[in-house]
């Protein structure tokens, strides 16, 4: 009787591993390579999608109506990192953690957000919404 048993339940559990291994080959087989599946688009079709998104964001931003405008907040931004930038030094030296990891990682993140600045501002001044 054990025997009989222990048969049956060596059995479901075998069919239970080929259950599970039949669906993850199916689930493998719609799976394609980068995680894209699907049609993929053409690269006119992609150049149309691109311009399409760049009239949505310039008719959105009113780029050449408020150029000023955005160039003002691009400064005042720049304007904060800075202050930001000295009150990490003033925190760091009253601390004297001058070498830490964590001052030296967060003045190189906030000089990296004014080198982005930087870009925006240069992108502002050449922009042509054509």
């Amino acid at each position: 009787m054990k025997t009989a048993v222990a048969c049956l339940g060596c059995i479901v559990l075998a069919l239970f591993v080929m259950y599970i291994c039949t669906n993850m080959m199916k689930f493998n087989r719609t799976v394609v390579e980068g995680l894209t599946s699907g049609n993929s688009s053409t690269p006119d079709q992609l150049l149309k999608d691109i311009k399409t998104m760049k009239t949505k964001l310039v008719d959105d931003l009113h780029i050449n109506k408020y150029k000023n405008e955005y160039h003002k907040i691009l400064l005042g931004t720049e304007d904060v990192l800075h202050l930001k930038m000295l009150q990490n030094l003033k925190t760091a030296i009253d601390n004297k953690k001058i070498d830490d990891p964590k001052t030296l990682s967060s003045l190189a993140e906030l000089e990296s957000a004014k080198s982005a600045l930087k870009d925006l501002d240069e992108f502002l001044i050449h922009f042509k919404s054509s």
